[in-house]
């Protein structure tokens, strides 16, 4: 189970078709792109954040942690101006940091990562059989 491929596979099934997205994430996330296959293989286009957008994601994520606590109205602009400004519609929350906004309140298709790996997760729970083998 790959939170990548977990999160574009929720996308493509969404009932809005997505052409072009964004990731909001980690500077590990950001330099290695490492949305970019996923979203290529399921013909979207990865639209790379510029290093100005960037450094502001990473100035937020570290400010979350450590303050413990996120601005949801901060989370919410950083989302609507990447989306703006790359011509994305569809941005990717590429860390746990952003789980603060409901997905459901912009106009364009949002994906919180971390959300689409737990729902994954509890689904193969719930189809998961274990045969008892008794002695």
């Amino acid at each position: 189970m790959n939170i990548m491929s977990e999160t574009v596979a929720s996308i493509v099934a969404g009932e809005r078709k997505v052409r072009r997205a964004t990731v909001l994430g980690g500077r590990v996330t950001w330099l290695g792109e490492t949305y970019r296959p996923f979203l290529n293989t399921a013909g979207i286009d990865y639209v790379h954040l510029d290093i100005e957008r960037q450094v502001a994601v990473e100035r937020l994520i570290e400010e979350i942690k450590l303050c413990g606590a996120a601005d949801p109205g901060r989370v919410s602009d950083m989302i609507i101006d990447a989306a703006r400004q790359s011509d994305a519609d569809c941005v990717i929350l590429g860390c746990t940091e952003f789980g603060c906004v409901d997905v459901n309140d912009f106009n364009f298709k949002v994906a919180d990562s971390s959300h689409e790996l737990a729902l994954s997760v509890v689904k193969r729970a719930a189809n998961f059989r274990c045969d008892v083998v008794q002695n």
